[in-house]
């Protein structure tokens, strides 16, 4: 009796990873990260409100939870930094900064629906207000770089990729690792908004076969969130002076762009190329 042929590259083979493998990864790292905070917050409740100290803890969290999940090997072909062609970089970087401008609407929209009491959102919006010119950087470092490296590996890279060499379809990895992704964010309010985020990021890492297009959506993203909330670029966060048309036609030029991108990724030999090396059915 012959022996069934693996849907994994021959380097990657390894244990069944599936629906529960990827759901315990994903809850039991939130929980390690969730309690950590909850110990740092009973004994300095202020620590809280410091998101370079949040946003370190989670990216280490999210880094450290990658390299358990993918051994010592590392294994790269689950991790897919493929090298990809530099328009799709940019483009997707673009994208991802111009991604706020719908994205802050939904968000305002759930405000309106379920009003946040006017001191939360002066705390929020002084979180992402630097201090000083060195709190600004470690900002800029950590929510701009470090964040968005942390969650594309852990989501898209060992999560996603784990599940497509455990024979995943491509829309079932996308979708487990981009719903786990969307809960890992703790404010149901954003959820909307952050759901249409996860969408996007899922469709470029599965449709490119790289994790590169995702990461500089991502850092275009929380690049422009930073930028926002340092110069108040479109007014204070519980105004909008950005509206009509200007944010209609911006709005609908990411959306045009990203239906185009993802279209050519779609239908690109090199692109297929790629998804291949990811295994697991189409």
């Amino acid at each position: 009796m012959s022996k069934r042929p693996s849907l994994r590259p021959a380097d990657e083979e390894g244990p069944r990873f599936g629906l529960l493998e990827a759901g315990l990864w994903m809850l039991g790292t939130m929980l390690a990260f969730s309690l950590v905070v909850m110990l740092i917050g009973a004994t300095s409740p202020d620590a809280l409100k410091d998101l370079v100290m949040l946003g370190g803890l989670s990216a280490i969290a999210f880094l450290l939870a990658s390299a358990l999940l993918l051994g010592p090997a590392g294994r790269p072909n689950t991790l897919a930094f493929r090298p990809v062609p530099a328009f799709l970089v940019f483009v997707s970087f673009l994208c991802g900064a111009l991604s706020q401008i719908p994205a802050r609407r939904i968000a305002m929209l759930m405000e309106s629906i379920s009003p946040s009491p006017p001191s939360e959102i002066a705390e929020r919006a002084a979180m992402l207000r630097p201090t000083s010119v060195t709190h600004g950087v470690m900002l800029a470092v950590i929510l701009v770089v470090l964040v968005p490296l942390a969650e594309e590996v852990f989501f898209r890279g060992a999560i996603f990729g784990s599940l497509r060499q455990g024979g995943k379809t491509l829309l079932a990895a996308a979708t487990i690792s981009g719903v786990g992704f969307l809960l890992s964010h703790l404010e149901p309010k954003l959820w909307p908004a952050l759901g249409v985020v996860a969408a996007v990021l899922s469709a470029l890492r599965g449709l490119s076969g790289s994790l590169v297009p995702s990461l500089a959506f991502h850092v275009g993203f929380n690049g422009f969130a930073v930028l926002d909330g340092t110069f108040e670029l479109f007014g204070p966060p519980e105004h909008f002076s950005l509206s009509g048309e200007p944010e209609l036609w911006i709005s609908m030029g990411v959306v045009l762009t990203l239906a185009v991108l993802l279209l050519f990724m779609a239908r690109d030999p090199k692109s297929r190329a790629r998804r291949a090396l990811d295994g697991g059915p189409s």
